[in-house]
């Protein structure tokens, strides 16, 4: 199993192993009384048919109460949300994902600030080409209106570089 992912007092959980939700519990807590066995199937409603698939996530959360958090029904849309993209996946592919999410989340975060840096890199190229264009621009309305012609920027445009 992959190491639970700690947020305050609940731990969201990524499974990697098919299993009855009853053996997933007994897995991930220490000795489970009934209340533990009620409220993680209250907080987790979007586990089907008695069993945890590949790749799905699960909320372990204290079990001290029989309402649900505003977090745990926040999880819950994420996690039908996480169960919808992983119909699209085959088996193998769900196996991957979990066991790989670390490793992936670390990819796609790394990526991301890539992409930020060559956006920013970019837009910082052409703003300097907009200024170049603006500044022939002006020399040539310049020029135009003061000679009548364009030939003046041979001698007066400077490019920078």
């Amino acid at each position: 199993m992959s190491s639970p992912t700690r947020v305050h007092d609940k731990v969201i959980h990524i499974v990697e192993k098919s299993m009855s939700i009853d053996q997933l519990i007994m897995i991930m807590y220490n000795s489970p009384n009934q209340m533990v066995y009620d409220h993680f199937k209250m907080v987790n409603a979007h586990l089907k048919n008695d069993k945890v698939q590949v790749g799905q996530i699960v909320l372990l959360s204290p079990a001290n109460s029989n309402q649900c958090t505003q977090e745990e029904a926040d999880f819950l849309e994420i996690a039908l949300a996480v169960d919808k993209t992983l119909l699209m996946l085959d088996r193998s592919e769900r196996k991957i994902l979990a066991k790989r999410y670390d490793f992936l989340s670390n990819v796609a975060s790394y990526n991301g600030l890539l992409l930020g840096v060559s956006n920013t890199t970019w837009n910082a190229h052409t703003n300097q080409v907009k200024a170049i264009l603006k500044d022939l621009e002006r020399s040539y309305v310049s020029s135009y209106n003061s000679t009548g012609n364009l030939s003046l920027l041979k001698e007066k445009c400077i490019f920078k570089g």
